[in-house]
Order: C-alpha cells, then sequence, then structure tokens
C-alpha cells in the first residue's frame, strides 16, 4: 500500500461498490426507458445454437451485465461479437472490443460462458481492472509532477469519484484509455520514451484523442523531460545528440498516432477501395472515415452545436467547464511568463516545465470539447486529464494544512461526489445524458 498512497486503491474499491449498488438498486425500482437495444446486444445469435446460453452462468453474467450495457457500450458489444461492419461504428475504435474478445475466448471455448454473455462481462471487467489501476497510475504520475504526497493523493481520490463514475465500470473505453494515458505520461516524465509510446500508441488503439499524447514528444524535443525530472534546466546538449533526441521524439510521436492511421486505412479499404459504391467521404483529400463518422452521425463540428436545442447539454457540461477554466487561469496567474512563452525564452523552473505541457493539454481539450464535440461529453472526456485532478486536489491538499476551501472549491467536490451517483441512476435506466 506503500506505493498507492494507502487509502487509494480501498477508496477506489469503495467508489465502483457504491456505484454500481446504486446502478443496481436502479434497475430494480424504475424501468427502463429503451431495453430494445440492450436486448439485441446480450442476445444470442439466433443462428447459434449454443446450450451454454440457457445455462445458469450465462443467464447470471447477462442479467449483471444488463444495467452496464448502454448507449456506447452497446455498440462495442456488438463490434466485439462481430468486428466494424457499419460505417457508423468506425467511431468507435477498436482496442476496448478486441481485449473483450480475448478476455471473453477462453469461457467461450470451455463452455462456462456462451459468447452474447461472456463478451459484455469481460469488457466491464476490463473497465473495472482498468479504473483501479488507473488511480495508482494517476497517484504515481501525480507524485512524480507535483512533489506533494498530500496532493497527489486527494487527485487520486478526487478520480475515484470523478463525475463519469459509472462510466468508468461500463464497457466505454475511459478506464483504459486513463490508464494507458496515465502510464504513458508517467514514463514521459521518467524520461522513458519508449514505455510512453507504447502505452500512448495502445491508447490511440482505445481512442481516437489518444493522438493528442503524441505532442508530450514535440515537447520533448524543446524541453527534455529526462533533464527536467533531474533538474538540470540549464543543462547543454550537443548538436548530434539533440538531433537525436529530436529524431527519437518523432518517431515516439508517430508510433502514438499510428493506431489512428491505420483504423482510416481499414475503413478505406472497406468502404471505398473494395466497395462497388463508395461513400462520398472517399474522394476527399484526406479520406478519413473517423472524421465523417462524427460529423454526419454524431453531428461533431465546429459550433455545430452550439444551438437552442442543445442549451441542455451545456448546461450539463458547464461544472467540468467551469472548473477548467477556473484551474486554466489559475496556473496562467500563477506563472504568467510560462503561459504566455510555453517556457521559450523565459527562464522557468523544471517544476513549472513538468507542469506545463499536462496544462497545454487541459486547455487544448477544452476548445476542442466546448467548440467541436457533443459537449456534454467533457464529463468523461477529462477522465484522462490529470490537471484537472491536481487542481481540485491541491486545493483540498491546502485545506489540510489549514487554508479554507473557497465556495466554487467546495461545490466542485460537492459535484464529483453527488453527480456520479445521478448518473449512476440514470445510465442504468437507459436515460440521458450519455
Amino acid at each position: 500500500m506503500k506505493h498507492t498512497g494507502g487509502l487509494v486503491v480501498p477508496a477506489v474499491a469503495a467508489s465502483r461498490f457504491v456505484v454500481l449498488a446504486v446502478a443496481a438498486v436502479a434497475v430494480l425500482v424504475a424501468p427502463e426507458y429503451d431495453s430494445s437495444t440492450t436486448v439485441a446486444a446480450l442476445a444470442p445469435p439466433q443462428h447459434a445454437a449454443d446450450a451454454a446460453c440457457d445455462g445458469a452462468a450465462s443467464r447470471m453474467a447477462a442479467a449483471l451485465a444488463r444495467p452496464l450495457v448502454r448507449w456506447d457500450a452497446v455498440h462495442f458489444v456488438d463490434i466485439a461479437a462481430g468486428g466494424h461492419h457499419f460505417e457508423q461504428q468506425f467511431a468507435f475504435f477498436p482496442g476496448l472490443p478486441l481485449l473483450a474478445r480475448a478476455l471473453a475466448a477462453p469461457a467461450v471455448a470451455a463452455g462456462v460462458l456462451c459468447r452474447s454473455a461472456a463478451l459484455p462481462l469481460a469488457g466491464i471487467v476490463v473497465a473495472n481492472a482498468s479504473f483501479v489501476a488507473a488511480a495508482v497510475a494517476l497517484h504515481r504520475l501525480s507524485l512524480a509532477v507535483l512533489q506533494d504526497r498530500r496532493a497527489a493523493r486527494a487527485a487520486a481520490m478526487l478520480f475515484c469519484v470523478n463525475p463519469a463514475g459509472i462510466f468508468m465500470s461500463s464497457v466505454y473505453t475511459e478506464s483504459p484509455f486513463a490508464l494507458l494515458t496515465f502510464v504513458g505520461m508517467l514514463a514521459m516524465v521518467r524520461g522513458n520514451r519508449l514505455v510512453a509510446a507504447m502505452s500512448w500508441s495502445l491508447a490511440t488503439a482505445v481512442r481516437a484523442n489518444g493522438i493528442l499524447a503524441a505532442g508530450f514528444f514535440v515537447w520533448d524535443a524543446v524541453h527534455p523531460f529526462a533533464r527536467q525530472h533531474r533538474s538540470m534546466v540549464s543543462e547543454q546538449r550537443p548538436a548530434m545528440q539533440a538531433a537525436a533526441h529530436c529524431a527519437l521524439d518523432m518517431l515516439g510521436a508517430a508510433a502514438t498516432i499510428a493506431p489512428f492511421v491505420g483504423f482510416q486505412a481499414l475503413g478505406w479499404h472497406q468502404f471505398c477501395g473494395s466497395a462497388a459504391s463508395p461513400r462520398p467521404w472517399c474522394s476527399r483529400p484526406l479520406p478519413s472515415i473517423y472524421a465523417f463518422v462524427q460529423e454526419h452521425y454524431w453531428d461533431n463540428g465546429f459550433l455545430r452545436y452550439f444551438t437552442p436545442q442543445q442549451a441542455p447539454n451545456f448546461v450539463l457540461a458547464a461544472p467540468i467547464v467551469a472548473i477548467s477554466v477556473a484551474g486554466i487561469a489559475h496556473f496562467a496567474r500563477q506563472h504568467p511568463a510560462a503561459a504566455l512563452t510555453f517556457g521559450l525564452g523565459s527562464p522557468c523552473s523544471a517544476a513549472v516545465l513538468v507542469r506545463l505541457p499536462f496544462v497545454v493539454l487541459w486547455a487544448a481539450m477544452l476548445v476542442l470539447c466546448v467548440t467541436s464535440m457533443n459537449v456534454q461529453v467533457i464529463i468523461r472526456f477529462f477522465t484522462s486529464v490529470p490537471a484537472m485532478f491536481w487542481f481540485l486536489g491541491e486545493a483540498v491538499a491546502a485545506h489540510t494544512r489549514g487554508r479554507r476551501l473557497s465556495v466554487p472549491v467546495r461545490a466542485a467536490l460537492l459535484y464529483f461526489v453527488l453527480y456520479p451517483l445521478a448518473g449512476a441512476v440514470l445510465f442504468s435506466r437507459f436515460l440521458p445524458p450519455a
């Protein structure tokens, strides 16, 4: 327990128990808003005469999984069962479905569970195991960056009760993506670019915004993390060494982006290269199936969500947006020169240079989410943003040292505690938001 902050693992386990218990109670006391897609996802194929599907184990597995196979989880289970057959399925990257399929395979092969019961249960196991590991990884990353045990532990605790609680335990990518993102960030901060590239490459295979981690390699080319980790900011490197360092960074960035490119190539081959009637996006200068699907099926795009009908979703997103604006502004006020120059041409401490790219990523994701995405997904989109948890974690740590919590911080903490409970009820009943 020494390396996990003592209370982090019990806290994450307790948070999962509470969220899942609330979802289970909601299932018992309230009817589903729409059960048709869940029934379809959990039902065995009509052509399959699988005796295991009638067994007690499969029926129990299906019953346990049912409250957590909602919204996007239905798509992930379907892709795990049959691959990417439809254009709109290319909004969902293959990492989680492949992992769920691999984990379910032994139980299916042994006849313990039928495939339609094993796949969602495997996805739920992956999500919850990843969530526990992600909390530990965030704690270690926080220790490395903040150099403050209380703040690091508080940040990890806040991750345990983050507002996207139920999504972290369902067949969604949030938990495995957060785990891979945090592991890559920790490796990068420690100067291990190989592990960082591997982790972020896997993260991109899980979710598209993994490509944003490539920016850390660009940052490392200018402000090497390994040098900052040793607190030798003024150290000069020979030209050849600097060039080799930059070349390796570019390879790391390419490895991070590669799964995204490969997935687009798969879509192009399926709907353009070998299709009798190519789709409209096939003739675009950059024929990205993911970009088209997000635009055509999910109505994502610059300012496309700014309509009166979407006002309730902006209200749902408002707490995370407010926390983010406050946290980014707080850092900018504390370190104005670094914020304005990105550490170029102005003296910055090693601690500031290590933390700055995390704040830049936070700001970039905030702009992207508010202007070009279904804004309500910011609730789960930001579960992989360490800087948000650091901002609140440092406020909590300061409170333990005698400083009074401000009213906005108190409100944010109350939101973190209460919203996951409401979200568990809504999600389990197949009610928005998703």
